[in-house]
C-alpha cells in the first residue's frame, strides 16, 4: 500500500466496477484521466475537490453548511449529470495536476451545455454516444468526446399551428430501441410533444454523420421512406409549476419503448413530482397521469442559473433512468424516481430530505447505482457508498430490507456495503466520475492476479 499522503494533494483512486482497487495514480506524474459516461466497462475514480486533484469535478458531494454556491456547488446533488444523460465526455481531459482547468466547478462551456441535454435510451449494454441539446427552438447533436456541436439548427420541422410556445430547456428524449424522437415544447401548463420516427437513422450510433439528426427530423416530417411524425397536445399543471421556468419548461422526459413518457419536474420551493403519458398517433392529444409528488423546501431551478434544476442518468444497461432535483437550496438532500426505460409507468423512489449534504449518484451495473452521502473524516469512517438496484427489485418486488416493494414503492437503503480509501489524513469532500480510459504513469496497488471478476 502506497505511503499516506500527508501533503493533503489526494490524488485519484481508481476501482473497477466490481469495486476491486486497481491503481492511485500519482498527482506527481501527471496521469490523466478520461472522463466519460454511462459505459459498462467504466471503472470509478475519487479524489478531493478541494486538493489539485481534478478527477471527477462534475461528480461529487460533501457538506454544505453555508457555503456560497459560487464556491461550493460542485459539491451538490443537481451537479451529478456526468453520467447517464451526458455520455459526451467532459469539454477536456480531466488531469490529475494542478494545471488543469477544469478544478471544482464545471467550466463555462459545460455549464451552458449539459443543462439542455434530454436523455437517450440506448441499446441494452452500449454506451450513449449522442446528446441531443434543445434550447427554445434550437436543436444540436453532441458526440461523445466533442466538446463543440456536430450539428445545430432551428427545429422547423414540427407542426406550429396552435402550438402553445416554444420554451423548451432540454425537454427530448430519444430512444436508439424505438428508433423515435420526442421534443417537448412549452406554454406555462401547456405542451406540445413532437414525435419523430425513423427507422432509417440511428442517432446513437458510432456512425453517425453530420446532418443525421437534421434528416432525421425532416424525413420524419415529410414522412418519407417509412419515417413518420405526429404531436400530442397535453396539459400538465401542478402546485406552483407555473411560476419557474425549471417547471414550465425544464422538465424531464423518458421515451419507453411502450410509447408510455415518464416524466420528472422539480417546482423550486414548492415540490418535485412524477407523472408519465402515453403517445397516441392515433390522436393530436393525450392526457397525463400523475404518480408521485414529495415536497421540496427553499430551492432553486434553472431560473436561477445553469448550475441548477433537474437531472437525469442512466445505468450502464439502460434499463432504468434516475430523475432527480435537490430538496433544499444549493443541492442539499435530493427527490430521486427511478422509471423503468422500457416501461416508463413503472417507477421506484427514494427522498433524502436533509439540509446540510448533497447525494452523489452514478451508475453501477444493469439497473443499478451507487448514492453516497458523506464527507469522508479522517478520525471517522472513509467514503460509505450505498447500492440501489431498482432493477432486481422490479424483478422480485423485494426491497433491500426484506421487505415487499410494489411498483411506486420507496426504495430502502442496507447500510453501507464499501468503503473507498483515499489516502488522506484530512476531512475530504470526495467525489465520484466513471472513467473509460487512463494513461501512463500511474502506481499498481493490485497485480493483475489480485483481482478477480
Amino acid at each position: 500500500m502506497p505511503a499516506l499522503n500527508l501533503n493533503e494533494i489526494l490524488d485519484p483512486t481508481v476501482y473497477m466496477s466490481g469495486l476491486p482497487l486497481i491503481v492511485q495514480m500519482e498527482n506527481a506524474t501527471g496521469a490523466t484521466v478520461r472522463s466519460s459516461s454511462g459505459d459498462a466497462m467504466s471503472s470509478y475514480g475519487f479524489s478531493n475537490s478541494e486538493g489539485s486533484s481534478t478527477l471527477g469535478s462534475l461528480l461529487n458531494t460533501g457538506t454544505l453548511l453555508t457555503t456560497s454556491a459560487s464556491t461550493y456547488l460542485q459539491q451538490s446533488t443537481v451537479n451529478n449529470t456526468n453520467a447517464g444523460s451526458l455520455p459526451t465526455d467532459p469539454p477536456s481531459s480531466f488531469s490529475a495536476s494542478n494545471s488543469n482547468a477544469m478544478t471544482g466547478r464545471p467550466n463555462s462551456n459545460a455549464q451552458n451545455v449539459y443543462p439542455y441535454f434530454g436523455t437517450t435510451i440506448g441499446t441494452m449494454g452500449k454506451r450513449q454516444r449522442a446528446s441531443i441539446f434543445m434550447s427554445g427552438t434550437t436543436i444540436r447533436m453532441y458526440r461523445r468526446s466533442l466538446q463543440t456541436a456536430a450539428e445545430s439548427f432551428t427545429l422547423t420541422q414540427r407542426t406550429t399551428s396552435g402550438e402553445p410556445g416554444t420554451a423548451n430547456s432540454g425537454q427530448t428524449s430519444y430512444n436508439e430501441r424505438t428508433n423515435r424522437l420526442i421534443v417537448v415544447m412549452s406554454g406555462t401548463s401547456t405542451y406540445r410533444v413532437h414525435v419523430y420516427t425513423n427507422p432509417n437513422i440511428n442517432l446513437n450510433s458510432s456512425s453517425y454523420r453530420v446532418g443525421d439528426l437534421f434528416k432525421f427530423v425532416q424525413d420524419a416530417f415529410s414522412g418519407l421512406n417509412g419515417a413518420s411524425y405526429f404531436y400530442n397536445d397535453f396539459t400538465w399543471s401542478t402546485t406552483g409549476s407555473t411560476s419557474y421556468t425549471e417547471s414550465i419548461s425544464h422538465n424531464r422526459f423518458i421515451l419507453g419503448d411502450n410509447n408510455i413518457v415518464g416524466m420528472f419536474r422539480m417546482t423550486p420551493s414548492n415540490q418535485s413530482v412524477a407523472a408519465n403519458m402515453t403517445l397516441n398517433s392515433g390522436s393530436t392529444t393525450t392526457t397525463v397521469t400523475q404518480l408521485w409528488t414529495s415536497p421540496l423546501t427553499t430551492s432553486y431551478g434553472i431560473e436561477q442559473g445553469n448550475l441548477y434544476g433537474s437531472r437525469t442518468q442512466n445505468d450502464w444497461g439502460n434499463t432504468f433512468v434516475a430523475a432527480y432535483c435537490v430538496y433544499y437550496y444549493y443541492g442539499c438532500g435530493i427527490k430521486l424516481v427511478f422509471f423503468y426505460a422500457a416501461d416508463p409507468s413503472k417507477y421506484y423512489v427514494y427522498t433524502y430530505d436533509d439540509t446540510q449534504s448533497g447525494v452523489s449518484i452514478a451508475p453501477q451495473g444493469v439497473g443499478g447505482f451507487m448514492l453516497k452521502f458523506n464527507s469522508a473524516n479522517s478520525d471517522g469512517v472513509g467514503t460509505r457508498v450505498y447500492a440501489i438496484n431498482p432493477n432486481d427489485m422490479r424483478g422480485t418486488s423485494i426491497n433491500m430490507n426484506g421487505g415487499g416493494v410494489s411498483n411506486g414503492g420507496t426504495v430502502a437503503l442496507l447500510n453501507p456495503y464499501w468503503g473507498f480509501d483515499l489516502y488522506g489524513s484530512s476531512t475530504q469532500y470526495n467525489v465520484i466520475n466513471s472513467a473509460t480510459s487512463w494513461f501512463t504513469p500511474m502506481k499498481t496497488i493490485l497485480q493483475p492476479r489480485d483481482i478477480v471478476g
